[in-house]
């Protein structure tokens, strides 16, 4: 069958109008159905439908005279808004439902609550294709998306009691120094390399492949680090090459101000970040007289005892984000590295047109960088950057329950808390908690006892009585976690320039220089 047939002629197409008043004429003028249906050139037995339902309900029972397909779908209104509900949840919990998916689910929904389906449902495992393309039509709020792969770090770390923490200290900080905008920096890394992303390109609609040219099968990178501050400025960035000695000519072409350094692996380390944060006080003025704010990512080399010293003297305040929480809190994540990307593959696609036969080296990234930095690095971006995790102007209630619903499923009552733990709460009222737009047919109001004459308490007593999708497959719910064999420190938001934070990053350094120096020394007691 073809699912998008259209018919050819008119036939059979009849208004709501025309067929309430050929249903009028019929049940209350008393004529007959072969005459009516002749006289308004209604199908006769379509006619009767009608008139037999008006004559059983009450004419003014009647919902609609519309020509409909209801009579033939498995599941009512209320039964699919509930299914696409289920969906909708199941997305915003990183745990969404593929269509084969959902058509397993369909046929499982439509058992348990003993509907009719077609056989072939039956005979395949699942529900038809018909289905699930008329399912997705009828529910315009759905669409097939292709989602972002997001890591179980990232979605079990992105909760409310991290982000209140963050919130917390930015907060403190806020009313002790009074921060303007021009003195709060985000700063970051990024990677650039060699072999670009190609660009859309116009082609062919006959062919089955098309190619781009690209420097080479696997690309070389050279790490970025950049900052902006929330008024819209930006800090000349720094490259990091991956060789063993840096060269002045490396960096040739490359954004004003930029700087350069070697490092064999190409990433960041304690002693780049700290030629870095030089960097910075050079080009933010800061001073104790006029501290800034430095918002930036708890990696292990930002968070050392020299780059802290160096913080402190020069009058910079370091605050990190909560672990794992960048892809949502840190500005330039948000909204400046995914243009820059953008811009940095249209500007390799245009050399490797303007030279053809030729290899994009690291030498050429520097240059590339400049074509796309200041496209990427403007102010309306950077500003947008910073307003959308709340960071200035500040807003802690900038997230909604909604933007949580993924850290519940690892989420789990504290062990030594008193309190009863939360029964499970139902798809509808999950999606009402979390600001989803919900179908007004699902807020119904609690059943009562049904009496002889009460139609509207037996509808919706049938309405509840519904195994609902969540019940046939429960939402996504982590277990009891073991107990791990290391017990690793799990780190936090925290300001890395207050005294006590310092003092605890000391005495780890501390007590891992011991650890080394002792597994050294039962290294040469082996050898000797």
């Amino acid at each position: 069958m073809v699912r998008t047939y259209q018919k050819k002629s008119n036939a059979s197409k009849t208004s709501a109008e025309l067929m309430k008043q050929a249903v009028q004429e019929v049940v209350k003028k008393e004529k007959s159905i072969r005459q009516i249906s002749t006289d308004f050139s209604i199908p006769r037995t379509t006619l009767r439908r009608y008139v037999n339902e008006a004559r059983a309900k009450g004419f003014e029972e009647v919902n609609s005279f519309a020509k409909t397909k209801a009579h033939r779908n498995v599941f009512s209104q209320h039964e699919e808004n509930q299914l696409a509900d289920y969906l909708k949840l199941a997305s915003r919990q990183h745990h969404g439902l593929t269509k084969k998916m959902t058509r397993e689910l369909a046929l499982e929904y439509a058992k348990r609550n003993n509907k009719n389906y077609p056989e072939s449902w039956g005979r395949n495992g699942l529900a038809g294709i018909d289905w699930i393309d008329g399912f997705m039509k009828r529910q315009s709020s759905l669409s097939v998306r292709k989602p972002e792969p997001t890591s179980l770090s990232r979605g079990t770390s992105f909760d409310k009691s991290n982000v209140n923490a963050f919130f917390d200290n930015l907060e403190a900080l806020m009313e002790k120094y009074r921060f303007e905008p021009a003195d709060i920096y985000n700063v970051d890394e990024t990677a650039l390399t060699t072999v670009h992303r190609p660009p859309k390109v116009i082609a062919e609609k006959s062919l089955r492949q098309v190619g781009q040219i690209t420097s080479a099968e696997r690309g070389t990178l050279v790490t970025m680090i950049g900052a902006a501050n929330a008024q819209g400025g930006s800090v000349p960035p720094m490259l990091i090459f991956p060789r063993v000695h840096y060269k002045a000519y490396m960096v040739n072409g490359a954004p004003p101000g930029t700087i350069g350094v070697a490092n064999p692996s190409g990433w960041t380390f304690r002693d780049i970040f700290l030629q870095w944060l030089k960097h910075l006080i050079h080009h933010s003025r800061a001073s104790k007289d006029r501290p800034i704010l430095v918002i930036m990512d708890n990696h292990d080399s930002h968070c050392t005892l020299e780059v802290i010293d160096l913080a402190k003297n020069n009058g910079i305040i370091l605050l990190t984000f909560p672990p794992h929480c960048s892809h949502r809190m840190q500005p330039l994540d948000l909204t400046v590295f995914g243009p820059l990307k953008v811009h940095y593959n249209e500007a390799c696609n245009s050399w490797q047109l303007n030279h053809p036969g030729q290899t994009i080296t690291i030498y050429n990234i520097p240059a590339l960088l400049d074509a796309s930095f200041s496209r990427a690095f403007n102010p309306e971006t950077i500003k947008s950057g910073f307003r959308r995790p709340g960071i200035v102007p500040f807003n802690r209630n900038v997230f909604s329950d909604a933007d949580f619903l993924c850290a519940n499923v690892t989420n789990r009552a504290d062990p030594t808390s008193k309190e009863t733990p939360a029964t499970p709460i139902s798809s509808t009222e999950a999606l009402a908690a979390s600001s989803l737009p919900v179908t007004p047919t699902l807020l119904l109001p609690a059943p009562t006892q049904p009496s002889a004459t009460s139609c509207s308490s037996v509808s919706a007593l049938a309405i509840t009585s519904i195994v609902g999708p969540e019940e046939i497959r429960p939402y996504a719910k982590a277990g009891p976690r073991k107990n791990a064999a290391i017990n690793r420190k799990r780190k936090k938001t925290a300001i890395l320039t207050d005294t006590p934070v310092k003092m605890a990053i000391e005495a780890e350094e501390k007590a891992k220089a011991e650890k080394k120096k002792k597994q050294k020394r039962e290294c040469n007691l082996m050898k000797t």
